[in-house]
């Protein structure tokens, strides 16, 4: 498998190089193993040896001085899951040691775009108030296109958002949400769930190929906010068993794909790319391995091993820097 994002949009600045010697930095400062295997196209420096008294440790750096509180926004269905796994669940309890702020916004995971943005706008602006600083958003799957939304409808956000971050975001939209038949749109939308409200028929609409980048073609995000995405495309022997059919499906559009959205589909308008990881959609942000012990985790999502806690914490403080 090649390097994937190679020949990037003229837009996109391509700060993998430097944001991945960030990560292998962190994780050497807490004992981690080699993590350059899910980082493509970043040669990692030759690492110290971590003494054996200072590798039983896990402890990860303190928070610098400028770390932002983040938000994290979930996918499609997200809410439904959201007591049984929710985007780095594990990662966020770990961070929280060591001084970070991070806060799932829980939306509607069955709802359009536009009505999730006006409760994004609500939760964000009440964060930001609390906080008495900007946040940053990192916008997982859906929730990407969900942030785009609240940046674009709701200008009087923007004073409260430093950075939004794409992880494996729909962007530019998704050749499976282009394929979905309307009685599986219908089960999305109208079954019920006991921690989900219906839906209101607009979600998977809303991450068509041609609803995104229609959308995309009329409205600007404001210029205020700074971009970052990170892209996902696993090599095959990387994709859990439960994803590889969809993984397969979208392999005829692109090899490079975490099999929801293809590698270019998720980056944002003038952003850094700041990684393109070795792993699947779901084990960017989901931990199931670390929640599960069961013959889930050991059959279907047989692939979920990442360094969760060692993206995020890189990332703020990727966002952190002021220079």
């Amino acid at each position: 498998m090649n390097i994937p994002l190679q020949n990037l949009p003229a837009d996109i600045t391509d700060v993998r190089q430097s944001f991945g010697q960030r990560c292998f930095k962190l994780a050497e400062s807490c004992g981690l193993e080699d993590v350059s295997k899910y980082f493509w196209g970043v040669t990692a420096e030759p690492q110290r040896k971590v003494p054996p008294v200072q590798k039983a440790s896990s402890q990860q750096p303190l928070a610098s001085a400028n770390a932002l509180p983040t938000v994290i926004v979930p996918g499609l269905s997200g809410d439904t899951a959201s007591a049984i796994v929710g985007p780095f669940m594990c990662a966020r309890n770990e961070m929280a040691v060591q001084g970070y702020e991070t806060e799932v916004v829980w939306l509607n995971g069955r709802t359009g775009c536009d009505d999730n943005a006006s409760s994004l706008r609500d939760r964000v602006m009440s964060l930001a108030d609390r906080y008495q600083s900007k946040v940053n958003l990192v916008g997982y799957s859906k929730g990407c296109a969900d942030s785009m939304h609240m940046l674009v409808n709701h200008p009087q956000t923007h004073h409260c958002v430093n950075a939004l971050v794409s992880l494996g975001g729909i962007v530019l939209g998704s050749p499976l949400a282009d394929t979905t038949p309307t009685w599986m749109r219908r089960v999305v939308q109208y079954t019920p769930l006991p921690t989900s409200k219906f839906g209101d028929g607009s979600a998977i609409r809303d991450l068509t190929c041609e609803f995104r980048q229609d959308w995309l073609a009329q409205n600007e995000l404001p210029e205020t906010i700074r971009y970052a995405s990170i892209a996902a495309a696993p090599a095959p022997e990387r994709v859990s068993r439960i994803l590889r059919k969809t993984y397969n499906n979208l392999a005829a559009h692109s090899i490079y794909n975490d099999s929801q959205v293809i590698d270019r589909a998720t980056l944002l308008p003038n952003s850094e790319l700041l990684a393109t990881v070795n792993a699947d959609h779901w084990a960017i942000a989901l931990p199931f391995t670390r929640r599960w012990t069961s013959v889930l985790t050991h059959t279907l999502v047989n692939q979920n091993d990442f360094p969760r806690t060692l993206l995020l914490q890189g990332v703020i403080e990727h966002l952190s820097d002021t220079d």
